[in-house]
């Protein structure tokens, strides 16, 4: 697994929103996950930010065409585990949305 300063700058996207998301997860979930989600959050850094919106805003799913394999050869179980680490993404994404909307427009 690489270290988190490296992880860190490849978070750095050129959307301040995905940036938020992936360093949302990077310091609150990808010490603690395992291997093959950090792989898979690894993974998902190197994805298009194209790619990576279809996901977060549901218009597609992870699936192997779509991510890029490691440099090994491509782990079947990372298109489960990139949706893991997007479902995340999204639930803090709602979480953000609440935290900004007025009290009134939330119901």
């Amino acid at each position: 697994m690489q270290p988190i300063k490296k992880l860190h700058w490849q978070c750095r996207r050129g959307m301040k929103e995905l940036d938020i998301l992936f360093e949302y997860y990077l310091y609150n979930h990808y010490e603690t996950a395992t291997d093959a989600e950090q792989t898979a959050f690894e993974t998902l850094i190197n994805c298009q930010d194209p790619i990576i919106l279809d996901y977060l805003f549901g218009r597609s799913q992870p699936n192997t065409a779509t991510i890029s394999p490691t440099e090994t050869q491509p782990d079947e179980t990372q298109p489960a585990e990139v949706k893991k680490i997007i479902q995340l993404m999204q639930a803090f994404h709602q979480d953000l949305i609440k935290k900004q909307l007025p009290k009134d427009s939330r119901d």
